[in-house]
């Protein structure tokens, strides 16, 4: 036969959510690279990343540095160090619960329908997981404007003036 590369389709019976046309192994490979392209690498990349930038915060200092001006710079550090948990955190939690969606109907091999034709509410966590991404990806800046005095001052610095 031919390769059929049209994987999503309207559903016949509800216009509102496209369905996979049939889940094949070419496609439940294609949703766990996906998973692991767009969840897994880059939560490992902040994890890590962040985890650096925290231990080397935490363990740096000022050569020359004064005790009174150590106790500023270690509350500085501390609000860094809270953001930077904070920003991955939500980004790792908060995304999660769509890409395990997308992952478990890969591995059982169901389709959308099939998932809904077992429990309704799965569907609705699914929907609710993309609205959760969605947001997370639009609410990021304002996290690292809220906690980070040097985003908020280039923030300033930019647009304010």
């Amino acid at each position: 036969g031919s390769l059929d590369l049209v994987y999503l389709q309207a559903r016949p019976h509800s216009r509102e959510i496209c369905d996979y046309k049939k889940m094949t192994p070419l496609l439940t490979a294609f949703i766990v690279i996906f998973v692991i392209i767009y969840y897994a690498i880059p939560s490992t990349i902040i994890i890590a990343f962040y985890g650096k930038i925290i231990i080397h915060q935490r363990n740096y200092v000022r050569p020359g540095q004064s005790s009174t001006f150590r106790r500023s710079d270690i509350a500085k550090k501390d609000k860094l160090i809270k953001s930077l948990m904070i920003v991955s955190a939500c980004y790792v939690f908060t995304t999660w619960p769509l890409f395990a969606f997308f992952l478990g109907g890969a591995i059982s091999q169901k389709t959308f329908s099939q998932i809904q034709a077992e429990n309704q509410a799965y569907i609705w966590l699914g929907m609710i997981s993309v609205s959760t991404v969605t947001v997370i990806a639009v609410l990021n800046p304002f996290l690292y404007l809220k906690f980070d005095e040097n985003v908020r001052r280039s923030f300033r610095n930019r647009f304010l003036k």
